[in-house]
């Protein structure tokens, strides 16, 4: 038996009947109040719920992945995203994947080579740090762990310039690197900066791509081709 998170604005699990073996993390269609509906599988077990009878318990539909899509560090993310937020489970597991992706999109990256992890390429920058610059770097590279930096600075001060060494020395850890902006438009520029610094290795998302465009960055993402995300 297999509970099931429906992707429904619901705050509980429901128990369906499995005929294969399947993985927690997998999508599913399930029969739900006369009609079908997505969800995902979230725990395993043998035994029926106590004081529910077997045989009442309904058969999951279809398997929609046959090995999860959601990588179990986004899955943990997920279920305390859920249970900090009061978000229902199934909904916050769905907005961890871009809309209409399917295993057909998976089978297609892998099988064309395009997942495969390469070397990554760091143009130097020809530009010297000034003073200040070289400052926050320090700072920012001698951070153990978690922290919190403050970067301050008039427009054109050179923030962007840290903040691609910063990358740098990330991606020279082993680490990746999430850039953050505040809205769409400032995109192109920041893209166009750190594409040039890293030569394909920068994805982008924002809601303002085709939904093949998103499908595409996410499997780059998730298949290690692109160690840089500005968002």
């Amino acid at each position: 038996f297999a509970d099931i998170a429906v992707c429904k604005p619901l705050a509980r699990t429901f128990v369906y009947r499995i005929a294969e073996p399947i993985e927690v993390g997998c999508r599913v269609v399930v029969p739900f109040r006369k009609q079908e509906e997505d969800g995902f599988v979230v725990g395993i077990h043998r035994e029926a719920p106590a004081g529910v009878k077997p045989e009442s318990i309904l058969d999951i539909l279809k398997v929609a992945d046959p090995q999860p899509l959601i990588q179990p560090d986004i899955f943990k993310l997920c279920r305390w995203i859920s249970e900090y937020y009061l978000a229902p489970l199934g909904e916050v597991l769905k907005s961890a994947l871009p809309p209409a992706i399917s295993q057909k999109h998976i089978e297609k990256w892998t099988g064309a080579g395009l997942g495969e992890k390469t070397a990554v390429h760091v143009i130097d920058s020809p530009n010297r740090l000034t003073t200040d610059q070289l400052t926050a770097l320090f700072s920012i590279q001698e951070i153990q762990g978690f922290h919190t930096v403050l970067i301050h600075g008039v427009t054109g001060s050179g923030k962007t310039e840290v903040y691609l060494k910063a990358v740098e020395h990330c991606l020279a850890q082993g680490k990746t690197a999430l850039i953050l902006v505040p809205e769409i438009g400032l995109t192109p520029q920041l893209t166009g900066r750190f594409a040039e610094r890293f030569p394909d290795r920068t994805a982008i998302l924002h809601s303002a791509l085709t939904r093949k465009q998103r499908i595409d960055e996410w499997l780059r993402i998730r298949e290690g081709g692109a160690p840089i995300v500005i968002g």
